[in-house]
């Protein structure tokens, strides 16, 4: 059951599951689908000591009031995490649009990260939809995130490619995240999901 049998010119060989399959996974440790329109998306105790580093799968972000700044900030205390405000975020976000143009956010000493900014509210836009790394969230140093993704802008004028980039400055151990706009809330249908790389 652990072999795959392979033909290769005539003859048959076998083949272990594990050299196909490869050293690394991916392991669900968290989702949260919004089930309701709410001000914020939250999933607590996804980041674990299981795993060093973490791929986020943000899915259609979008916002009851037009033009709005998407963001996130970390969370700790586990299961019954608390959003982390503290002045440590550092961002830099930058957006290349289907005209030509191009946008950017950075911030130094924020109460959270930004990623988007005068995303579009009509639901049919899809939101912004994004893939996000988290390295080492809990290792006892800072924590870090790159990562990319996509979203309407300007009542339609804009489609924009975003490439983001955040640091948290201290040792704070983080175990979630949460996402909001800076106004209006979340529509139903979002999602935020977590996996841990498993490097083995």
């Amino acid at each position: 059951t652990d072999e795959f049998l392979i033909s290769d010119a005539g003859t048959i060989k076998r083949i272990d599951y594990s050299y196909i399959k490869g050293g690394g996974t991916l392991v669900k440790t968290g989702q949260t689908t919004l089930g309701s329109t709410t001000s914020a998306v939250t999933v607590d105790n996804c980041f674990t000591s299981d795993y060093e580093n973490y791929l986020v799968i943000l899915g259609d972000f979008t916002n009851t009031v037009d033009s709005q700044t998407l963001r996130m900030a970390l969370r700790t205390g586990g299961s019954s995490g608390s959003t982390d405000t503290t002045n440590q975020y550092r961002y830099a976000s930058r957006y290349f649009q289907d005209n030509g143009g191009s946008d950017s956010n950075t911030g130094v000493d924020q109460g959270q990260f930004v990623i988007a900014t005068n995303n579009e509210e009509d639901v049919s836009s899809k939101g912004f939809c994004g893939m996000l790394t988290f390295y080492q969230p809990q290792v006892n140093d800072s924590t870090r995130y790159t990562g990319n993704g996509s979203f309407m802008q300007n009542d339609k004028t804009n489609f924009s490619a975003a490439y983001l980039a955040g640091h948290f400055d201290t040792d704070a151990i983080h175990t979630g995240l949460t996402v909001y706009f800076g106004s209006g809330d979340i529509r139903a249908g979002a999602k935020i999901v977590v996996y841990g790389i498993s490097e083995a």
